[in-house]
């Protein structure tokens, strides 16, 4: 039954139907989910809020994905929400989180370098 749903979210995506979205990533989360996929839900409602340009909200939704990380030093949702920050103007709080997920201890090189390289592209363009 979950697959029919991340369909349907797929496809109101790709249509530009974010609160129909929503409402599938809802019905979702009613769902008995493991918290890696309750994470990855959450993120996806953050994103559709602010499609919807409700920033407080998508901000709401990534802190309660982060909440759920943060039992298990996981990082996927911190590291959306440092690119949503940085893309509704708010470079600090975005170097910020990028700085808490480089101390985290389970971080491959690859994830190490894909921080470096947002940090360094950050600063960049702080400074043009």
């Amino acid at each position: 039954m979950k697959r029919k749903e991340w369909k349907k979210v797929v496809k109101a995506s790709k249509n530009k139907e974010y609160q129909k979205a929503i409402d599938y990533l809802n019905n979702i989360l009613a769902y008995k989910i493991d918290d890696q996929e309750r994470v990855i839900v959450l993120v996806n409602i953050a994103q559709c809020e602010k499609k919807l340009n409700k920033i407080e909200e998508a901000v709401s939704f990534f802190d309660r994905a982060i909440d759920i990380e943060n039992k298990t030093n996981a990082f996927f949702a911190l590291m959306h929400k440092a690119v949503f920050l940085y893309e509704i103007g708010k470079p600090q709080e975005s170097l910020d989180i990028y700085n808490k997920v480089k101390a985290y201890p389970n971080l491959t090189a690859e994830d190490r370098e894909a921080i470096s390289i947002n940090v360094d592209l950050i600063r960049e363009r702080r400074s043009i």
